[in-house]
């Protein structure tokens, strides 16, 4: 009797213990699920940002091939119709495939790309290039008159000569700043704490930020501006009168030590900036 009593205890002792390891076992197996699928999330992730990034820098490169081959078509000053024609379309190929450079990075390297191919697709267009006149978008010579070449645009066989306006304005659409272009350079400027720096290395060029805080041009003539309108006023946290004297101390010590370098005797006191003004 003692045995049959000692043998229930045990079953159910084991039936306890079986039946405490059975959530035990369940929340393992539901954390593992769960660490699975989070593993499994985070890797979908990254491949969605991998393919992105590796979409991002292919259109970015068909960006760069398209542009390229755009301006070798017209970067030899010809006025064929089609070929203008053929550059045109192939840049709003380009611009369509924009949208889908999407990498920080990778727009950063298209908007220098398109700094670095505005000048020559604006010289196509006749910015400082002197072989490209009115009678150059009729496709006639450069030199003849504007009328002449309007005539012969369309000769007897009625085929056109004169460049598409269309084309045109798509190579000059790429070529001009857009009106929401964020210039970088725009709110830079020497300081007062480069001016300082700069007197015994760069005096010409001192001289010239000198000049141009005092005076302005008007295409015939200078003129100088008021004291109260002179950048060179705040150069040094004092006075106008006080920044106007030290100004021509400055120009004193440029002539002084264009003097000295021409003789070959540079003195110790003008390698010390202008600190000790």
């Amino acid at each position: 009797m003692w045995v049959l009593s000692f043998q229930q205890e045990d079953a159910r002792a084991s039936v306890t213990a079986t039946a405490a390891a059975v959530p035990a076992a369940l929340a393992a197996i539901l954390w593992s699920i769960r660490q699975h699928q989070k593993t499994t999330r985070q890797q979908e992730r990254q491949r969605a940002l991998d393919y992105a990034t590796t979409q991002s820098g292919f259109y970015l490169e068909n960006w760069r091939d398209g542009v390229g081959n755009a301006y070798s078509l017209l970067a030899d000053g010809n006025k064929n119709r089609v070929t203008w024609i053929s550059a045109a379309r192939i840049l709003v190929r380009c611009k369509q495939i924009e949208s889908g450079i999407t990498e920080p990075h990778h727009q950063a390297i298209l908007e220098r790309l398109k700094d670095e191919y505005r000048r020559p697709f604006s010289m196509v267009l006749g910015y400082e290039n002197p072989g490209v006149t009115a009678s150059f978008f009729y496709g006639a010579p450069a030199d003849l008159p504007t009328d002449t070449a309007a005539i012969l645009s369309i000769p007897d066989s009625f085929r056109r000569l004169a460049l598409a306006e269309a084309s045109v304005q798509i190579v000059w659409e790429f070529a001009h700043y857009p009106e929401d272009y964020q210039d970088l350079i725009r709110d830079t400027e020497f300081t007062p704490r480069h001016k300082g720096r700069m007197w015994y290395s760069y005096p010409d060029l001192c001289e010239w930020l000198i000049h141009i805080d005092k005076y302005r041009s008007d295409g015939r003539m200078l003129h100088t501006l008021p004291e109260e309108r002179r950048p060179i006023s705040n150069l040094y946290p004092e006075a106008p009168e006080m920044a106007a004297k030290r100004s021509n101390r400055m120009r004193y010590r440029i002539a002084q030590k264009r003097l000295e370098s021409r003789r070959f005797r540079i003195q110790p006191r003008l390698l010390t900036g202008c600190g000790d003004l």
